[in-house]
């Protein structure tokens, strides 16, 4: 499986995180656009605060180390047990895909995990 990490920084010290996870390389193009979207589209609709300076800035970061082996995933498990059990619960029964989204103020010593990914 691919898993992406990707973030949006937000005003008012905030961040937006994604996570994502796929069967085919392929499908990264077309899965990371339309998260980068689904994550403005939330901007726009005042889910979120706006966007750091204005800017769209995205950070993207494939999931794995040299040897192919996934790398990070325990990281963003971990935020998910401490902070979004319901984002746990539905990546334990994915099977060909998951995708979950959620903010977290930057001061936040799991969001500073989560950045360092990048």
């Amino acid at each position: 499986m691919i898993h992406y990490l990707i973030t949006l920084p937000l005003a008012h010290h905030m961040h937006m995180h994604a996570f994502v996870m796929f069967e085919k390389e392929k499908n990264t193009e077309k899965y990371t656009k339309a998260i980068a979207n689904q994550m403005l589209d939330a901007i726009e609709k005042g889910q979120a605060p706006p966007l750091l300076m204005g800017m769209g800035l995205f950070l993207q970061t494939k999931l794995v180390d040299k040897d192919g082996k996934t790398s990070g995933v325990d990281v963003v498990l971990d935020v998910f047990k401490n902070h979004y059990p319901a984002a746990m619960e539905a990546y334990a029964t994915a099977t060909d895909f998951h995708m979950s989204m959620w903010m977290m103020p930057d001061e936040e010593p799991d969001d500073k995990r989560l950045m360092e990914l990048h």
